[in-house]
């Protein structure tokens, strides 16, 4: 099952490696404090490991930082949204 929207024998901009598509672990620092997302979507290169995000996932990663900020957590380990991930699927 495809979780993103990189298409197929997407080039990496840094290297010329091929973007894949895959999940990754995002670790966000904010301010004195560090949100850890489990299975982010994201476009993969083969030889850099080089890692992009489309759009709409940098906005859900965006909305959670906002989230722990408000709540004024020190630490959050999260896995990536599965509403999301239908969308992104």
């Amino acid at each position: 099952m495809k979780r993103n929207n990189f298409p197929d024998n997407a080039t990496c901009p840094l290297c010329g490696g091929t973007i894949e598509n895959g999940t990754t672990t995002r670790t966000i620092s904010i301010e004195t404090a560090i949100l850890i997302v489990k299975d982010v979507p994201a476009g993969i290169c083969d030889l850099c490991g080089e890692e992009w995000f489309m759009l709409d996932v940098s906005k859900q990663l965006d909305e959670l930082a906002d989230e722990m900020r408000a709540k004024g957590s020190q630490l959050e380990i999260l896995p990536y949204p599965a509403n999301r991930m239908a969308e992104v699927a």
